[in-house]
């Protein structure tokens, strides 16, 4: 172990920042010859600000037994560590199975069981027990107490195991305790969820309106090839529906032309009406452009009004998916519609 190295290390163990800041870029996720990080002594050492350093850069490291900081940090009984650590390695274990609540409980941190416990009571080790059955093996009452409290999945089948391990094991008293409770424990329980852990995140209520799609979904849904399969999943926000919606309203002007004695609508003349079909089919219209370069134009202009509308809602790689197609797609069809205006002129 060099010198740098050593002194890395032991200031990742004393707790000083200023040091570890200093050098993170070039002596962060190296181990020493137990392959011991700096997180891993931060942690075991209770030095918070070490860890908060460390952490996005060696949560995923563990030493040679397989122990990461988390279980360092609860055979330590460091209970502030663990709750920095505990969402990126809760799902770390040992060769055996061995998980970080299954060493708290052998070492007897009532605290740092009850705090892990909602997260990894479930879990069972090679041998196929869980936490419950290594508090029974240690002999700790206090801690079987706290595991049957906290524990979210044992139900009554569990503990009538483990009293007969507690007997087997010759641990009369937690044997006593566990028969005792039978049958307060329910013989089931619902799946957990992970709103209470989350409470972010919301579920819709059950008297919820259901929420319709609208025009320009139900259109593009139906729509065939590269644009319909990327516009399958899309959400088109409501703003940009009621803009679309605004914009068609202007383009159709009421007017009462004179000498008419009924309600008229005077519409835009040679409206062209398109079909696209994004597939081998050509694309369609009801009218005859008097010039290539106009049918062109047109048809760039009215393809960047479709692409526009959905630009943004979408993400940077349909984006650029789109831009692609709307070009390639524009130049295609500009190149069909001008051949067959070329043709019928000619004739």
């Amino acid at each position: 172990m060099t010198d740098d190295l050593e002194a890395w290390l032991t200031a990742c163990q004393l707790g000083d920042l200023q040091f570890v800041r200093d050098n993170i870029a070039k002596c962060k996720a190296k181990v020493n010859s137990l392959s011991e990080s700096g997180l891993m002594l931060a942690a075991y050492f209770n030095q918070l600000d070490i860890v908060k350093a460390l952490l996005y850069f060696e949560y995923t490291l563990g030493n040679s037994d397989g122990y990461t900081a988390l279980m360092y940090a609860a055979c330590a009984n460091n209970l502030k560590v663990c709750e920095l650590l505990i969402e990126r390695e809760c799902c770390y274990v040992l060769r055996d199975g061995t998980t970080a609540l299954m060493l708290a409980v052998q070492c007897g941190h009532l605290q740092i069981v009850e705090f892990l416990c909602p997260y990894m009571d479930f879990m069972k080790d090679n041998n196929n027990e869980t936490a419950l059955f290594h508090a029974i093996r240690a002999g700790r009452l206090v801690v079987v107490k706290k595991l049957i409290e906290k524990s979210q999945s044992v139900v009554a089948d569990d503990v009538r195991a483990a009293a007969a391990y507690a007997q087997k094991q010759n641990q009369q008293t937690i044997h006593l305790f566990l028969k005792g409770i039978e049958n307060a424990v329910p013989e089931t329980r619902p799946v957990p969820s992970i709103t209470p852990r989350h409470p972010k995140i919301m579920r819709p209520a059950a008297s919820a309106p259901v929420v319709k799609r609208t025009k320009i979904e139900e259109y593009f849904a139906k729509k065939a090839g590269v644009l319909g399969q990327l516009t399958q999943g899309l959400q088109v926000p409501q703003s940009i529906v009621k803009r679309a919606a605004s914009k068609s309203a202007t383009r159709t002007v009421s007017k009462k032309p004179e000498g008419c004695t009924t309600n008229c609508t005077e519409e835009v003349q040679h409206a062209p009406q398109v079909s696209l079909e994004h597939n081998s089919k050509d694309i369609t219209t009801n009218t005859s452009p008097s010039s290539s370069g106009e049918a062109q134009g047109w048809l760039q202009r009215s393809w960047g009004a479709t692409v526009s509308m959905f630009y943004r809602g979408l993400s940077k790689t349909r984006r650029a998916l789109l831009r692609v197609f709307s070009r390639r797609a524009a130049e295609t069809a500009a190149t069909a519609i001008s051949s067959s205006v070329s043709n019928t002129l000619s004739v």
